[in-house]
């Protein structure tokens, strides 16, 4: 049985992120993958990009599947006052109070947001000009502020004009990663 207990607040933080474009099929929705202890919950649009993490004390069962847009859409609307929900995804539903409330999956390749997100750790200082369109960067924002690093700092690193910006935060469960492609100036 692969039931897993994810807080509504990290569901409703990653959505902010979904693709609406049509042609973007995959990325119509929010990836859910485990990696040993860990669970990451992904989204992107193709211009920001956002990976949320929470490590758990016992290892996971495998899970990689993308929540449909119609998932999200029910998680948000229905359970906006509960804390956690528990995904069975095995059986491919959430339950709550003893009702069943089914999980639909989007059959697709998500890309792999390792290989996307940049690691500026090692870098000192940063000078450079880049451009970022603001309306993007204020999804960021709500997303912080429903993920629940409102009042917490956030660190912003970049390369150099042609990197994108890493947004790094963390409440006290969770680490999350934000990431915007820059815009030719």
């Amino acid at each position: 049985m692969t039931i897993i207990d994810i807080r509504y607040e990290t569901i409703k933080a990653a959505s902010y992120f979904m693709s609406k474009e049509v042609t973007r099929y995959d990325l119509n929705g929010v990836h859910v993958v485990s990696d040993g202890n860990a669970l990451h919950i992904q989204a992107t649009d193709g211009h920001r990009l956002v990976k949320i993490t929470k490590r758990y004390e016992e290892p996971l069962p495998k899970v990689n599947m993308i929540l449909s847009r119609w998932t999200i859409s029910m998680i948000t609307k229905l359970f906006a006052r509960r804390d956690v929900l528990a995904f069975d995804f095995d059986k491919m539903k959430i339950t709550v109070d003893n009702l069943e409330y089914p999980i639909q999956e989007i059959d697709g390749t998500f890309p792999d947001v390792n290989r996307i997100i940049p690691d500026y750790s090692k870098q000192k200082t940063a000078t450079a000009h880049i451009g970022f369109n603001m309306e993007l960067m204020n999804g960021f924002s709500t997303s912080l502020n429903q993920f629940g690093a409102s009042k917490a700092a956030a660190k912003l690193s970049f390369k150099d004009e042609g990197s994108p910006m890493r947004l790094d935060a963390s409440n006290c469960e969770e680490v999350y990663i934000g990431l915007l492609m820059p815009l030719r100036i």
